[in-house]
């Protein structure tokens, strides 16, 4: 007698767990898989910038990440002879009404750069009182993606021309 009350007893705990369980993944997956409910689309401050680039020789390449409508991070990587002898995090970050830019080369930094301009596949980014660059724009090309670093009058000018990365995303 006993022992087939703890049959019973076990036997409905089973069917009640397994009932729960089935319950459980049966709302998660209803919610989860909602065909009239879209997830809101992410997008980035610069959604245009978002992959990895390379430049045509694959001696430079930098990467951009959305994470979120108000932030993307990047690294730049510059090699020669199969070693890194530069390296680079960025982070574009929307500000109130505006964006900036920061850059921590070798680590370092950052520097704030604030939107100067912006435009259809154009953005302009300036810290008049760093040392160099003082100004990076980043604009879209016919084959990607164009870096361009100065000071602020246009002098020192160093240009980066980017296509996809041969190898996808970094």
């Amino acid at each position: 007698m006993i022992v087939s009350d703890l049959n019973l007893s076990s036997s409905r705990a089973t069917r009640s767990a397994v009932y729960m369980s089935v319950l459980l993944l049966t709302a998660c997956t209803t919610t989860t898989l909602r065909p009239d409910v879209k997830p809101a689309p992410i997008s980035a401050p610069v959604p245009w910038m978002v992959g990895c680039w390379e430049t045509q020789d694959g001696g430079v390449t930098e990467t951009w990440q959305s994470a979120g409508k108000q932030l993307m991070f990047g690294h730049s990587v510059t090699t020669k002879d199969g070693r890194a002898v530069f390296f680079e995090q960025l982070r574009i970050e929307a500000q109130d009404d505006s964006m900036a830019f920061y850059a921590y080369p070798l680590g370092r930094g950052p520097t704030q750069f604030k939107l100067t301009s912006e435009g259809t596949g154009r953005v302009t980014f300036e810290a008049p009182n760093h040392d160099y660059p003082q100004r990076v724009i980043y604009e879209t090309s016919s084959s990607g993606l164009n870096a361009i670093a100065s000071q602020v009058d246009g002098s020192r000018e160093s240009r980066w021309a980017y296509r996809p990365c041969s190898h996808g995303a970094g």
